[in-house]
């Protein structure tokens, strides 16, 4: 919005102008007056009028715009000021949890809406009970907030970014994540101050209401933390473990979730397996004994993504089941495909997630060129995601050309259009191991002459086991044939028929039967 300044001084010589002006700034008033430089309006998201940023770009307030002691909000004269403070309909709200541990990171929700209004935007800060900026906060969601310190004052200050203003979503505002790491000192009260604004999206800043809110926490003095220097990675990876205490520790005993213990006060260890550990930690201090445990607190990968070696029928359609072996929880999966051309020759059709582990995940095509034989699928989850495990994640729908029975033609998960094979985990982003699947034009019937033969040794017994184990685990050999390893008889080679053969040959369950 250009504002059009009224005042009327018909006589007055430049330099009282000039004074006038400086008067007003000087005093925290003059927030935006007209500014015709570039010749565009300003938006009317929270402070975007005031801090003098362009038409659609809803950068953020200035620093100290929280309503926290000695600051202004954006509901001051010449800014969102159509109506009093926190005067609206709407709700503005923080989440803070009731205590903390120095070194602790706390996740704080703000939240804001308004039955009228349809842009939203916040700042907030943290202080002591001597109003000094205490901790430090984190950026959790660069894309929604950022961080800004004030050189004057020193404090710090995370606030909406232009995509985190959510336009256009009425009544419902967005929520945004502010992360803070507490120091390792008894700081005592910690006080939250936030001012939000539920602006109408008019491009003015007009009609648009400002909230403020705070809210507070108390530091816990007396107990104990464990600190890691790395959460994340593969096989053998070494973490070094200290204990975090006020107090004077004499005893450590140490639980690593993994079946090992130490007694150190700063132990290194190594795990050498992969999965989600849990780390506990007892100590006897000289006042009394505390312990700790926090769950799932190291994560190790030895990932695999393999395509099931499939058995189809010339000229018609088969599914090609993507499996993966994952041993931390995944909420984006990077899925660059190929389908080699020759002798067997396929055309990818579809991809899908129904019906199997990863159902509820959306999956959207990146990229696909079927000149190059290759495609790209991204899958992204609502919620938790994907939960550790092993089974399939994704069905490839595949035209299989005309060809001999016993042709066969490869799926593949590998690099391509720059895409590499990754998931992405709460714990961190890795590229699983990945091998290449089988598609078989369905053989002629003496293929077949021992179901269950998946080494085709002449007999059915536990080599076959390891032989499918190295096949989809390892990326060893297929089956000569693929029918005799596809022992429950489902038209593909996967861990079912292991577990199929493991209850034959220990349990006396039902005997192999050839694959279609």
């Amino acid at each position: 919005m250009i504002y059009k300044n009224t005042y009327k001084i018909f006589a007055a010589p430049r330099l009282f102008i000039a004074a006038l002006v400086f008067s007003i700034v000087a005093a925290g008033m003059f927030e935006a007056l007209s500014d015709e430089r570039d010749g565009l309006e300003y938006e009317g998201a929270m402070g975007t009028d005031c801090d003098q940023q362009p038409l659609n770009n809803s950068f953020g307030p200035l620093n100290g715009r929280t309503g926290a002691p000695g600051e202004l909000t954006c509901n001051t004269i010449f800014c969102h000021n159509s109506f009093l403070l926190n005067s609206g309909d709407g709700a503005f709200s923080l989440t803070v949890p009731d205590e903390f541990f120095p070194t602790d990171t706390v996740d704080i929700i703000v939240n804001i809406s308004d039955p009228l209004q349809m842009r939203w935007g916040f700042e907030l800060t943290v202080l002591d009970s001597d109003t000094n900026p205490v901790g430090e906060l984190v950026v959790a969601n660069a894309v929604r907030t950022q961080e800004s310190t004030d050189l004057l004052t020193g404090r710090q200050y995370l606030k909406h970014t232009s995509a985190g203003t959510n336009l256009g979503v009425m009544n419902v505002g967005p929520g945004w994540v502010v992360r803070w790491v507490s120091p390792f000192a008894d700081v005592g009260q910690v006080f939250f101050y936030a001012a939000g604004n539920a602006a109408n999206g008019n491009a003015f800043n007009t009609g648009d209401y400002i909230y403020t809110t705070s809210d507070s926490i108390q530091i816990i003095t007396e107990g104990v933390r464990i600190q890691a220097d790395s959460t994340f990675g593969s096989d053998s990876l070494n973490v070094n473990f200290s204990p975090l205490t006020l107090q004077m520790a004499s005893t450590w005993d140490w639980d690593f979730g993994d079946g090992n213990v130490s007694v150190l006060e700063n132990p290194i260890h190594t795990y050498q397996a992969p999965g989600l550990f849990t780390v506990a930690l007892d100590v006897q201090t000289n006042i009394g004994p505390f312990n700790w445990q926090v769950a799932n607190l190291i994560g190790i990968e030895a990932d695999s993504l393999i395509p099931l070696d499939t058995i189809a029928a010339a000229g018609g359609q088969t599914v090609v089941n993507i499996y993966a072996q994952n041993y931390l929880p995944l909420t984006r999966i990077t899925l660059p495909i190929t389908w080699v051309t020759g002798p067997l020759d396929l055309a990818l059709v579809s991809a899908s997630v129904a019906g199997l582990r990863s159902e509820g995940m959306a999956v959207s095509l990146v990229s696909i060129n079927p000149f190059a034989k290759t495609a790209v699928y991204l899958l992204v989850a609502a919620d938790s995601g994907i939960a550790p495990g092993s089974g399939p994640i994704v069905s490839l729908t595949i035209n299989v050309g005309v060809a001999p029975e016993g042709t066969q033609g490869q799926v593949t998960v590998a690099p391509n259009s720059g895409f590499f094979p990754q998931f992405f985990s709460p714990y961190g982003d890795y590229t699983p191991d990945v091998f290449s699947g089988i598609v078989s034009v369905a053989p002629v019937p003496p293929c077949c002459d021992t179901p269950g033969d998946a080494n085709n040794s002449g007999a059915v017994n536990i080599a076959d086991v390891t032989f499918l184990i190295a096949r989809i685990f390892a990326g060893g050999p297929a089956p000569p044939c693929l029918q005799e390893g596809d022992a429950n008889g489902s038209g593909s080679v996967n861990i079912a028929d292991v577990t199929f053969l493991i209850a034959r040959i220990f349990a006396g369950g039902p005997p192999p039967v050839c694959g279609p």
